[in-house]
């Protein structure tokens, strides 16, 4: 039984956990510069991460620096992410213009369809930002996530990009943030629960870095 809830748990995250959707028909054909290129800290938990109530909580970041980019820099990966937000999804509002952690920006209400044979759907609002200079955020919420199975342990996923210029022309850091809450089965100890969402979530959370990243990058 154990076996079978984390290995269910596994590919809901690994359907959730990345902040953006990479259309792998198109990003991942792009031809990428010969200068681009990235290094990146070990992903890492943020703050506490336990289990309380019978819910476990917990944050993972990582941050990169892309180094050689060519392009418009935050305004063209901004006009990128917000394509991105409504992207094969169900708009329920949005773009609506806003200000966003002071900075100028879009928020959408929208419902993503997860997954084929059994499908899970998350509803997340959806805020991009920035001053086209200095700052950008990417922020998805979590409003609600339904599925069945194994989907229905998983009651919060919330992912956060903030990039801004480095140092050196053509550089650039990103931040990428993950939280979130999953609720224990009944038959789990806690500290057995604990130790396997840990693993799976930061198995997961390298994988979406590896995944989205090049698109980053590239829209640098």
């Amino acid at each position: 039984m154990f076996a079978e809830f984390f290995s269910g748990l596994a590919l809901v995250l690994q359907l959730t956990i990345a902040p953006i959707h990479v259309d792998t028909a198109t990003d991942l054909s792009v031809e990428l510069s010969a200068l681009l290129h990235w290094t990146c800290s070990n992903p890492y938990w943020v703050g506490s991460h336990e289990v309380r109530g019978g819910m476990f909580a917990g944050q993972l970041e990582t941050t990169c620096l892309v180094e050689g980019a060519t392009g418009k820099g935050l305004v063209s990966l901004n006009s990128r992410l917000l394509k991105s937000a409504v992207h094969d999804v169900v708009v329920h509002e949005g773009p609506v213009a806003e200000t966003y952690e002071g900075l100028h920006g879009y928020r959408f209400d929208v419902t993503e369809k997860l997954g084929k044979s059994d499908p899970l759907y998350l509803r997340q609002n959806i805020h991009v930002a920035t001053d086209e200079r200095t700052r950008l955020v990417y922020a998805s919420l979590s409003s609600a996530i339904r599925g069945t199975g194994f989907a229905e342990y998983l009651k919060q996923m919330d992912t956060r990009l903030d990039v801004k210029p480095a140092e050196s022309a053509g550089s650039y850091q990103i931040r990428m943030r993950s939280r979130l809450r999953a609720e224990r089965p009944w038959y789990a100890p806690s500290d057995v629960f604990r130790a396997k969402v840990e693993s799976i979530a930061l198995e997961k959370f390298s994988f979406a870095r590896a995944t989205i990243l090049p698109t980053l990058a590239n829209a640098l």
